[in-house]
């Protein structure tokens, strides 16, 4: 703009000077013009250095300046777990940091899911995951500087539901023989996490684990069964189902069985084994039975599974009409259904095993089997001292049924006066005692224990 200026002015006087004189001006004002004209010359080009410098040094002005403006803090999120997916139930660290080049921080903000947090003075923060839900969340970090400048970081993580070790129950112990047992287990949740190992662990003591013996199921079905061989004769192992994954072994409920021998075990005609046991002088069967033929082979009719549910009749055996178990006897102590070789008891012999226990308040609980496998809670009184392993089968009353794990109901073959039916017994979950009753019809079934003859 100077410089327009001057050449403004400079044009301007030439102009007026030139339209001054005329053609015949002398030689004395044209030397003076000449001169005017190289002085001329020489200030423009002093201007437009001056111009030049004064362009240069606002340039330098201007980029000194530019590098004196404040500069933006910085600030970042990171997290202890990599992947932001956390288990439910575990702690996260949320790790922050903040910077200013120029300056200095002079305040710090955190909020998860919109929430404002505290921010420890060694800047991490550390969030437990129990205190929110499974899904997404955000967490945002905000820094302001002393010039008044703020920046600020996002980062989202996932809370996803916590894995355990698994949930596995262990089946009924089936098929006992002298040296070997079918038995298995069913997983029922693999805690979230893939299920590397499963099977069956056994052993002479209680609660057994995989350091005892373990069988391992290859089938990778979550119901399984497996046979376990090479067991002791006429003697009680403790049985578990295991089920593993990364998280840790779980087991399943114990299981109690005593193997075979040839003195204490009976055979039926389809080939069914029981185990036996001896109480005062009296053998009893230590398992309820279990045939739907009589010795010879006769189909027994009036003879149930309990719910139509053929898979526990090894459990807790068939149910048996008064008729079905007598095979249309009323004399005491007839085979009836019973192996060949043994009777259906009569009130009798019953009474005489109950005395043997200490009287009806108490023999009840050392007839029952223990723990509620078989029973249900609290199975009071249950310590199955005699042997006898009385389980609750119920009742089938009528083509229905009911009790299964409440009561346990036997026949004996002492015919009721004036009816069709039997003295029966029965022990109850909760209690200790064994009742003797006569309160049954001819249609009702129950469970049959036989006795050596």
């Amino acid at each position: 703009m100077a410089y327009i200026f001057i050449r403004h002015f400079f044009v301007k006087y030439e102009t007026k000077h030139e339209n001054s004189h005329s053609e015949y001006e002398n030689d004395y004002y044209a030397k003076f013009y000449q001169d005017i004209e190289k002085k001329n010359n020489k200030m423009k080009v002093r201007f437009g250095v001056i111009v030049l410098g004064m362009i240069v040094i606002s340039q330098i002005f201007v980029g000194c300046k530019k590098d004196d403006e404040n500069k933006m803090p910085t600030c970042s999120i990171s997290l202890s777990d990599q992947t932001g997916k956390i288990e439910k139930g575990l702690s996260i660290t949320i790790e922050l940091r903040a910077n200013d080049s120029d300056g200095k921080i002079v305040m710090q903000q955190l909020f998860i899911d919109g929430v404002k947090k505290e921010i420890p003075d060694n800047g991490n923060y550390v969030c437990n995951t129990d205190n929110y839900q499974t899904g997404n969340h955000n967490i945002e970090f905000v820094v302001f500087d002393n010039d008044g400048a703020t920046s600020s970081s996002n980062i989202n993580f996932e809370i996803i539901k916590a894995t355990t070790i698994p949930v596995v129950s262990t089946k009924d112990v089936t098929e006992i023989k002298k040296t070997s047992v079918k038995c298995g287990g069913i997983v029922k949740s693999d805690g979230g996490k893939e299920i590397s190992e499963r099977g069956i662990c056994w052993g002479l003591n209680s609660n057994p684990t995989v350091a005892d013996n373990k069988l391992i199921d290859n089938g990778g079905e979550d119901d399984f069964e497996t046979v376990i061989s090479g067991l002791a004769e006429n003697t009680k192992y403790y049985v578990r189902s295991f089920a593993k994954n990364e998280k840790g072994v779980a087991y399943g409920n114990e299981i109690s069985f005593t193997t075979l021998s040839g003195e204490n075990m009976v055979t039926d005609y389809e080939g069914n084994v029981y185990r036996t046991v001896k109480i005062g002088n009296q053998t009893w069967m230590a398992e309820n039975l279990r045939s739907k033929k009589y010795s010879d082979g006769t189909a027994i009719s009036e003879v149930y599974a309990y719910g139509g549910n053929e898979d526990i009749v090894v459990t807790y055996g068939r149910h048996y009409t008064w008729k079905a178990a007598m095979r249309n006897s009323v004399t005491e102590k007839t085979q009836g259904a019973c192996p060949t070789g043994w009777h259906v008891p009569s009130a009798d012999e019953w009474d005489e095993m109950i005395t043997l226990l200490g009287g009806n308040d108490v023999a009840g609980g050392k007839l029952k089997e223990t723990g509620t496998d078989y029973w249900n809670a609290p199975n009071v009184g249950a310590d199955n001292s005699s042997g006898f392993s009385a389980v609750g089968a119920g009742l089938v009353k009528s083509g229905s049924e009911g009790n299964l794990k409440t009561w346990a109901y036997f026949y004996s073959s002492t015919r009721l006066e004036d009816y069709n039916n039997g003295y029966s017994y029965q022990i109850p979950a909760k209690k200790s005692i064994i009742d003797k009753s006569n309160g049954f019809a001819t249609w009702d079934a129950m469970s049959i224990r036989c006795v050596k003859d």
